[in-house]
């Protein structure tokens, strides 16, 4: 017992020296010194031993078909199908790609007789009848029973009725109208048309398409529309909303038949 009791003295003597030595040196006190007598550390034998062989079960198959299996630690590669929102755990097959129809629908529109009343100046039998002349962006004058000049088509009659109009509002006073009418005999026609103050517009529509080299083309008024991808021919027609109904015929496939809209593209 002595001899551990000394032990610890001359132990806690060097540890006193140590700090002292640190306060008067400014340096970290060495280690102290493992006291006489403890027991040193002691190797451990820290290598993994071979646990004894085992077996993991088969994955169970879920309720969703025979080939959904996965084990626990395997993340499984699953797809999903657009065309039938359904996951799968094979990759879906795109759908064929329609082969370009050959045209495309830009308008639908009812366009402007090719003459309109634009304006006339005078007196009962004696007025001067201004006519705006579409095809050539031109204005035409002349006066009743007058060839209308490089237009095809002549006047036949004018008149100008003055209207008094009342307005749904009591409280306005009402007012006078001059109502139009102007009937010319057109020559391409072979008959007499009317023009008001009102536009006048053509019979039928005019349909514009548009190929797949971006050129654009309008229907026929008869007949098909006859393009290197095939003949169209113009089934049936919706003014509003814009649509057809086109068949195109080639001499190597059956007739295929499709409806078209309108295609907004960007402006170049």
């Amino acid at each position: 017992m002595k001899g551990i009791s000394l032990s610890f003295g001359v132990g806690g003597l060097l540890l006193l020296l140590a700090i002292l030595s640190y306060v008067l040196s400014g340096r970290p006190p060495p280690p102290a010194a493992a006291p006489m007598g403890e027991r040193g550390l002691e190797p451990v034998d820290l290598s993994v031993r071979a646990s004894p062989g085992g077996f993991w079960d088969e994955p169970r198959v879920q309720s969703a078909g025979g080939d959904w299996m996965f084990d626990v630690f395997t993340p499984p590669i699953i797809f999903f199908n657009p065309h039938t929102a359904e996951f799968t755990l094979t990759p879906p097959l795109a759908r064929p790609v329609e082969p370009p129809f050959g045209i495309e629908l830009v308008r639908v529109d009812r366009p402007l007789y090719r003459l309109q009343y634009a304006a006339h100046v005078g007196e009962e039998g004696r007025f001067l009848i201004e006519i705006h002349d579409l095809e050539n962006d031109r204005w035409v004058r002349a006066r009743q029973g007058q060839a209308l000049e490089d237009a095809d088509a002549r006047i036949v009659s004018f008149s100008v009725e003055r209207v008094r109009v009342a307005s749904d509002d009591p409280g306005q006073t009402a007012f006078v109208e001059d109502r139009i009418r102007l009937v010319i005999f057109d020559e391409r026609l072979g008959e007499e048309v009317t023009l008001t103050r009102a536009p006048r517009y053509d019979e039928g529509f005019l349909v514009e398409v548009r190929d797949v080299s971006g050129t654009i083309h309008a229907f026929p008024r008869s007949g098909p529309l006859v393009l290197a991808s095939g003949e169209f021919h113009l089934l049936d027609l919706v003014p509003d909303p814009p649509s057809i109904r086109v068949e195109r015929r080639t001499p190597d496939s059956p007739p295929l038949t499709r409806h078209l809209a309108p295609v907004n593209r960007p402006a170049p």
